[in-house]
C-alpha cells in the first residue's frame, strides 16, 4: 500500500473499525451479519482511497465511499442479501420437506387425506374445524418461536437475518391465510367427491408444510446458521 508524506501506511485501526459499525447501524442497517459484510467493505474501500489520497481523513474518505451507494444508502444491499437469504431458505425447505416423504409419512398423510374426506362427506363444515384446529396450533407455535428468538436476541444483542427468516418460518404467518381461502369455496359451492379428495390431499400435505417450517427448521437452525455465518455462537464464548 502507498505510504504517506510521513512515510506511514494509512490502514484502518481498531477504533475506526468500530466507527464503522456505528455507521452502517444510523444508516438502518441491523443485522450483524451485514454491518460486518458493510463495515468490511468500507474499510477496503477507504484504503484503497488512501492510496490514491492519503491526504483525506477518515471522516472524509467514509463520505466519499458512502455515496457511492446512491440516493438509497444501504437499502439496496439489505434487499438483495434479504433476497438471497430467504431463496436459500426456501431450498432447504425444500430438501427438508422432501426428505420427509418415508414410506411411513406416506401411509400417514394418505391415511389422514382418507379420514378427512370421510369427514367431509359426512359433514360438509368439518373442513372448518380442521382449518381451526390449523390455525390455533400454528398461531401457538410461531407464537413460542417468536419467544425464543426475542429470548436469543436479548442474549447475543445481535441480530442475524438468516437467523430472523428461520424464526420467522419465513412469513409462514401469511401463508396460513392462502388454505382460509378454500373456505369460501367449500362453503358456497356444493361438496363434490372429488373437491373433498382435492382438499383433503392439500390439506394433508400443508400439514407436513406446517411441520417443516415450525418444528424441524427451528430445530435444525443452528447447524444451517453455522454453515451461512461460521462465526455464529461465539459470542455465547466470550
Amino acid at each position: 500500500m502507498q505510504q504517506t508524506l510521513t512515510g506511514q501506511i494509512k490502514k484502518i485501526n481498531v477504533e475506526q473499525l468500530a466507527q464503522l459499525f456505528e455507521f452502517t447501524r444510523k444508516h438502518y442497517v441491523e443485522y450483524y451479519d451485514l454491518q460486518c459484510e458493510l463495515a468490511d467493505h468500507l474499510a477496503h474501500s477507504i484504503e484503497q482511497r488512501w492510496e490514491e489520497e492519503p491526504s483525506l481523513s477518515f471522516d472524509e474518505a467514509l463520505q466519499a465511499e458512502f455515496k457511492k451507494f446512491g440516493i438509497f444508502g444501504f437499502s439496496d444491499i439489505v434487499a438483495e442479501r434479504q433476497n438471497a437469504l430467504f431463496k436459500r431458505y426456501y431450498r432447504l425447505v425444500w430438501h427438508e420437506f422432501r426428505s420427509a416423504f418415508t414410506p411411513p409419512l406416506i401411509l400417514i398423510i394418505l391415511a389422514t387425506a382418507l379420514g378427512m374426506y370421510c369427514c367431509m362427506m359426512a359433514w360438509h363444515y368439518s373442513y372448518s374445524v380442521f382449518m381451526l384446529g390449523f390455525f390455533v396450533i400454528s398461531t401457538w407455535r410461531l407464537s413460542y418461536i417468536s419467544r425464543q428468538y426475542r429470548r436469543n436476541l436479548k442474549k447475543t444483542g445481535r441480530k442475524w437475518l438468516f437467523e430472523e427468516i428461520i424464526f420467522s418460518c419465513g412469513g409462514f404467518g401469511v401463508m396460513m391465510t392462502v388454505p382460509i381461502q378454500f373456505v369460501n369455496f367449500v362453503l358456497e359451492n356444493k361438496l363434490t367427491q372429488v373437491s373433498a379428495m382435492a382438499i383433503s390431499v392439500i390439506l394433508a400435505l400443508l400439514f407436513i408444510y406446517d411441520h417443516v417450517v415450525l418444528f424441524r427448521m427451528p430445530a435444525t437452525a443452528k447447524t444451517h446458521l453455522k454453515k451461512v455465518y461460521p462465526e455464529y455462537g461465539m459470542e455465547n464464548l466470550a
